[in-house]
């Protein structure tokens, strides 16, 4: 190859892959997530379990919860519970189970005597009465409509832990 070729051959690479005129890929960032989109990533999950059941466990309430996100249309939320709750009517608000450990009970339907409304759509007491017993488990996924009376009971010494999806009414006020 002749001195001259060799040359241009040289400044043509030298100009080809100089910071100025180099075309690289652009670097970019982690991809962002779209609005309203969110993950939850297992491992994330599993604390959560792991801190609200200790919480129920040791808090002398029976019952713990630790809410993962909230939006305008629904919530999430870890819920464990050690012991039988009271009895509850969500007005505007359908309930979503996603049975992540343990067994308990689900008691829907029926009414719930000396009910007293606690306000913004919700209604508490004791018990229900003549309502349908769920058996729910690890694995399960279970739906209770807006309007539906429901309890959960739970067995001595078993706990029951869940995702709550709080699905929102569109008319609620």
């Amino acid at each position: 190859m002749k001195k001259s070729h060799r040359t241009l051959l040289s400044l043509v690479a030298v100009a080809a892959f100089s910071p100025a005129t180099v075309s690289l890929p652009a670097q970019t960032a982690s991809p962002q997530p779209s609005p309203g989109v969110a993950l939850f990533s297992s491992a994330g999950v599993q604390a959560m379990v792991a801190e609200v059941k200790r919480q129920a466990e040791t808090n002398g309430q029976g019952g713990a919860s630790k809410t993962l996100a909230t939006y305008s249309d629904c919530s999430l939320a870890i819920v464990a519970r050690t012991a039988t709750s009271g009895a509850e009517i969500h007005r505007y608000a359908s309930d979503n189970f996603v049975v992540l450990d343990g067994d308990a009970t689900l008691v829907t339907g029926g009414s719930i005597p000396g009910e007293r409304d606690t306000g913004h759509g919700e209604i508490k007491g004791a018990k229900v009465v003549g309502g349908q017993k769920h058996y729910l488990k690890k694995g399960d996924i279970f739906h209770v409509s807006a309007g539906t009376p429901h309890q959960t009971v739970m067995t001595p010494g078993h706990d029951f832990v869940f995702l709550m999806i709080k699905a929102l009414r569109p008319e609620q006020p």
